[in-house]
Parts: C-alpha cells; structure tokens; sequence
C-alpha cells in the first residue's frame, strides 16, 4: 500500500536543553549590550532552536509493502542553521526500508539517512523525507521507529545536541493458518532402510516448508518431500510456512518417530580429510569441513552443541560467529552392512575479528505468559546496536525444557526456559555481553501415562577418549525423547545428538525425558548408568559375528546357535537388543522366536586388564509369521 498522510500519528522532541540554554544566553547577551556592539565584539551567532518530527499514516499490516513514513525537520525561534543537517531513521525488527528521499535532500537507503547543507530560517521547515518501509509477515503488534537529526549548530555547541523522535506503529496481524501432516509417520524405519514420502498441508493452501529438525541431523535427512535414515535415534521433521501478503505465518508443526540401527556388523572408522585453519576468525574466511569413512558411505558434519555460538556449518562449510573453540562433531550411522562409526571431533580456536567499539543486545519480542508443553510456539526477536546478527541458543540447564530452530521456540518439558542472545562482533564492533530471556513452561494438560525405555545397552568398558556410544531411547506413547548428561556427570560424559563421548574418570549418568502434550502427562525421568574408565596402556579389540542370520526365520520355528568371537579371545556377551524384546530371546547363547519383526542380537566384550572395552556390534534379521511344517519320512502334518 501507498500511504497518505491526511491521518498521522507523531511523538515529537523538544529543542536539545543545552541548545536553548546557549541560545537563551546569546539573546540576552544582545538585548544588553546591542546588536552592534555584539557584532563588533565578536559574539557568537544567535543559534537556531531545531525539532523533528516522525509520522505514519493509516493502518500497517503484516506482509504491506509501499508503507510510509515521513520526517519533517523544523526551526522555531532562534537564529538560521550554521551547518548541514543530517537525518539518519533507525528501523526496527519487522521492518524493512525499500527507499527514502525528499526534495533538496541527499539520501542513501543503506544507511538509512538524508543531508542538506541550505539555510532553514526561523520559524520555517525543511520539505518532508518519505521513508518506504515494507512489513515483514512476524512483525510484532507494536514497533517503534526512530529518526535522529544531528548538525545545524556549527561548532558552537560541545557537544552537538542530537534531536529525536520517535513513532511507536501498531502492525495489525494478518489471518491465521495452521499446519497439518497428511502422512503418517513410519512405524518400522531403520537406518539406510526404505526412504519416507512426508506430506503435510497449510489451512490457507500454500506451500509447506519441510526441513530436519537440528537435534535429528545425524539421524535423517531430507530432500524435496523423501526423508532417508542416516542414523539411529530421534527422527524429527519440522513444518513451516512462513506466510505471503494475505496470511500471517503458521505455528511450526513437528512429526517425530524412532530410526532403528540397520543391524551392520563390519567396522568403519572416520578421518577429516580437511585441515582446520590455523587463524580462524569471527566473520572472517569460510572453511569448508570435509570427512570420509573407511565403507565409503557418507558422513554427518554437525557443529558440536558445545560451539553453537562460536560456529556455524551448512552443507560442509563452516562460517565463524563468536570467538572460543569451534568443535565439529563427525558422525556415520552405519547400514546393513557396517555398523555405526565412532564419533571423531576436530576442534580449533576463532579469534576476535578486532572490534573495539562497544554494542548491545536487546530482545525484541516479549517471552510468552502461557508457554505450555507442546504448545504455540515462540517467535523469539533480538537485535543489537551494531546491527549485526544475534545468534540465539538454548542454555544448557534448559535443554530439557524448549529447543529452538533458527528463532522457532518448541516446548517440549515443564521447567524454566532461557534463551541466550550472543553477538561475537567483527572487525569494528567488539563481541557484545550476552543477555538471557527466561520464562516459565507449564505442564501440557494431558493425563494419559507414559514410561521410558532405554533401547540402546549401556556400553560394559567405556574409557576415556575412546569409542563412542549412541544413547537411544523411546516413550510408550511415541513422543521424542529428550536425552541428556545428568549433571553428576558433567566431567565424565558429554552427549550431541545421542552421541555420547567419554571425558573423564567416573559414572556417567543419561537422562531422559519426555515433557507429554495435550493428551500425555510428562513420563517419569529414566536414566542410564555406567562406569568410565582411564584408558591407560589397554590394547583395542573387536567383535565379529561367525555365524550366518537365518534367512528363514519364524515364528516359533527352528531356533538359531548365533556364534561370536573377539579378536582379543577373551569370550562375547551375546544379548537381545531392547528394540526385539518382543521378537525374540536367547537362553544359552540359543536364539527362539517370539513375534514378527525385526530381531537384534547385540555382541559385546567389556575387556579386561589387558583389553579395552570392544565396541558393540549386532546382527539382525527378519523373522516373519508361523509358518506349515512338513515333517519327513513322508508325513505331512500341521503343527
């Protein structure tokens, strides 16, 4: 929309008082002693009483284009300007400038200011600047724009008074829409197994925007509307559409579901074929992070949860937003085939870009009263007096409670939520002090129980710096989980997307929770724990399985004699993987079946005082419905 300015609303800012002041003296200096007196002795000029005024017209709506508005510099009494006058309007979020101008001004749109270096006489104004401003489909219910004017005064005032004025601008929302997933969420999905079609549909028609969650990445992926599974663990897909002139943008929508192991038994290791850089800096050149693994299949480059505010990568490259250390976790979930690889990391220092001048953050958005789990989510805002852009981050103490996506805040647990706002400066502006946003998540009304199990076996040798573990869990009600490190054990394991990496000496204790929604109570907290050893001087081992899966497995058919051995020969644990508990067991390393599905058998050695802990590894089959028997010697009969 154009606007006209025949209804306007403005807040104006009287004359700067150190300028009336000198001003105020001036005059009285002439009224005593004589205009020519005053002349001859060398006083100063009568200086000029300068205002400025900001206004809008009409009624601005989420996604407008073409709004406007308009600055009017003035002189009341006083005496002519002195010198150039400069106007510079600072938008806030939500707003966009599209082009600024006026008659006898010189303007430039990217810095947003206009100057004029005329006389503006006493009692008279300048001709009005138009900004042209477009209204982003987020804009908040209240925004207030700023215009600044600086000069006229020569340099007879120290320091030169600044005038403002400011413009608070209702946006008025535009309809609503809401997401929903058309296709239900696979129940079976297994790593490197068959890919899921995702379908899911806006109220107002437009296209839905599906991406990975961040917490899923080294678990699934997406291209178009095919999800594939890269990893066991959590798979969640994130559904967005951010709206267009006629609707307001739409609450994200999540579907989550469990990615199984594809039960690969053939080791794998992960090397970075490239070399971290030796002089990092914030905003400074891009590193490209590349990776291979020993099967060839492809490997995961995530930044590490410990370095979201240092680091940032997408599609390999690496863009540095803070100084501190930037850790870039590497990650292959294994297929039929091979087993899932154990993490590697590379870690290198970022460096300040050299800043110096001091900047703030602010949040722009206002934290939600009635954030509930599982519900609306939170379009959280920030900016900075730099202009530069703010990186926003869970802390770790709520990690438990809400997730965030770019600014998407989803509430997944009851608790305290805050958000942290880091700006890590560039080459002009220092890196600003952090501020925090917190607010309270209430429980989610549902009431139907849920309890947490463990799908994954805790390793029976973990050593410090050595392989790693992948935690997996799931809810009866098939909630995601929330996994993390219990915070006894803050100095023996750390935990990344379920990847759990061993630090230090002690018991590592795993969390997981599940905050419930609308129809399920939050399940109560089930933890994991298990001993982590020194590594000191133990030789490596591995497992292998030297029996053949059964082909034909069924229900209550013949049993299967799996077989094991390690390279170490001290003798293998051959246990039911939790996800099979109901597909099969094993009594005396003697396999029968119970149910149709999928049945894991996990292998594993703890080591002794010569050997590390083995990394685990499975054999899996399928074992499919009771089937006739056809006894020999010619008998036929059903069982």
């Amino acid at each position: 929309m154009k606007a006209h300015f025949s209804h306007a609303h403005s807040h104006r800012r009287a004359l700067n008082p150190r300028a009336a002041i000198a001003a105020l003296a001036l005059l009285l200096s002439i009224a005593a002693a004589g205009v020519g007196a005053v002349a001859e002795a060398g006083v100063l000029p009568v200086l000029p009483m300068l205002s400025i005024d900001k206004t809008h017209a009409g009624t601005f709506m989420q996604g407008d284009t073409g709004d406007a508005f308009q600055i009017v510099v003035s002189s009341a009494d006083g005496g002519p300007t002195l010198s150039p006058v400069t106007v510079t309007d600072t938008l806030p979020n939500g707003l966009s400038a599209t082009a600024i101008s006026g008659p006898g001004w010189t303007c430039t749109l990217a810095t947003l200011s206009c100057t004029r270096d005329d006389v503006l006489q006493p009692g008279t104004s300048f001709p009005p600047i138009d900004v042209i401003v477009d209204v982003s489909h987020d804009a908040l219910a209240l925004v207030t724009n700023i215009a600044s004017l600086a000069g006229g005064y020569a340099n007879y005032v120290d320091p030169p008074p600044v005038e403002v004025a400011s413009d608070p601008t209702p946006i008025a929302p535009l309809p609503s829409q809401s997401i929903t997933f058309m296709s239900a969420a696979p129940a079976d999905a297994t790593v490197a197994g068959d890919a899921y079609v995702v379908v899911a549909t806006a109220t107002s028609g437009l296209p839905v925007e599906l991406n990975i969650d961040p917490t899923s990445q080294t678990v699934c992926s997406i291209d178009g509307d095919t999800v594939t599974f890269i990893g066991a663990g959590a798979c969640t897909i994130d559904a967005n559409q951010s709206g267009n002139a006629a609707y307001a943008r739409a609450p994200q929508v999540q579907q989550s579901f469990y990615v199984a192991s594809a039960g690969g038994t053939a080791p794998q290791t992960i090397m970075f074929t490239s070399t971290a850089p030796l002089d990092a800096t914030v905003t400074g050149a891009t590193y490209v992070a590349t990776a291979t693994a020993t099967s060839g299949l492809p490997v995961v480059l995530t930044v590490d949860g410990s370095s979201a505010t240092v680091c940032a990568i997408s599609a390999g490259t690496v863009t540095f937003i803070g100084a501190g250390t930037c850790t870039i976790d590497a990650n292959q979930g294994g297929d039929a085939t091979y087993a899932v690889a154990s993490q590697v990391q590379q870690s290198f220092p970022v460096a300040g870009a050299g800043g110096v001048l001091t900047q703030t953050i602010t949040f722009d958005s206002t934290a939600p009263l009635d954030a509930i789990v599982a519900g609306p989510v939170y379009r959280v805002v920030a900016s900075t007096t730099s202009r530069l852009p703010v990186a926003l981050t869970i802390e770790a103490a709520s990690a438990t409670v809400c997730t965030i996506n770019e600014s998407t805040v989803t509430f997944i647990g009851a608790g305290a939520c805050t958000i942290d706002a880091n700006q890590g400066g560039d080459a002009t502006y220092a890196a600003a002090s952090q501020v925090q946003q917190s607010f309270t998540v209430a429980s989610a009304i549902g009431v139907a129980p849920q309890t947490i199990d463990f799908t994954s076996t805790a390793p029976f040798h973990a050593t410090v710096a050595g392989p790693t573990y992948l935690a997996t869990a799931r809810a009866t009600s098939g909630l995601p989980v929330v996994l993390t490190i219990d915070d006894v054990s803050a100095a023996v394991c750390a935990i990344n997307a379920g990847t759990v990496t061993f630090v230090g000496i002690g018991t590592c204790v795993i969390d997981a929770n599940q905050g419930g929604n609308e129809m399920c109570a939050p399940a109560p907290q089930a933890q994991q724990s298990f001993e982590v050893a020194d590594v000191g001087d133990l030789i490596p081992q591995t497992i292998s399985f030297t029996s053949i899966a059964p082909l034909d497995a069924a229900v209550s058919g013949s049993p299967y004699a799996p077989t094991a051995v390690a390279t170490s020969g001290l003798p293998v644990l051959l246990t039911i993987d939790a996800v099979s508990a109901a597909v099969c067991a094993i009594d005396a390393d003697t396999v029968t079946f119970i149910g149709e599905g999928v049945c894991t058998i996990d292998a594993n050695q703890s080591g002794d005082a010569d050997y590390a802990s083995a990394p685990q590894v499975q054999q899996s089959f399928d074992v499919g419905p009771p089937t006739d028997r056809i006894f020999q010697d010619g008998f036929d009969e059903l069982p």
